[in-house]
């Protein structure tokens, strides 16, 4: 299982390491940071037997487009926000060269999401 270690700031004159799972920490994370530059490498591979995912963005607050198909040109029918739970029903490489994930909501709506507003649980 990998891990993702943080440097805790303002604390005691030891320096305090928190180690946990990568999945634990991913929905955490502020949608407000800047992005890791090998997202955008994830965003552009499908990765297979991923089940489980949240939506993310740059900036907090921002809807993120759920499509009805693997297309910034098809009709996005709903929105998510980062943070959203959703499971991943399918994924397909689109015309783009992003992975594109179909995705269900507990609300049960459905629909497409392009790679980089994708934060998967790998399991790792």
């Amino acid at each position: 299982m990998k891990s993702l270690k943080l440097r805790l700031a303002n604390t005691s004159s030891t320096a305090l390491l928190l180690a946990l799972p990568l999945f634990t920490i991913l929905p955490c994370l502020s949608s407000a940071a800047a992005p890791n530059p090998g997202q955008y490498d994830m965003a552009r591979r499908c990765y297979r037997g991923v089940n489980h995912a949240w939506l993310m963005s740059e900036e907090r607050g921002t809807p993120i487009n759920v499509r009805d198909d693997a297309s910034t040109q098809a009709y996005a029918r709903h929105i998510g926000y980062a943070g959203d739970e959703v499971a991943v029903m399918n994924r397909t490489m689109g015309d783009d060269g992003y992975c594109w994930y179909r995705v269900k909501f507990e609300s049960k709506a459905t629909g497409w999401v392009r790679g980089d507003h994708v934060s998967l649980d790998l399991g790792e």
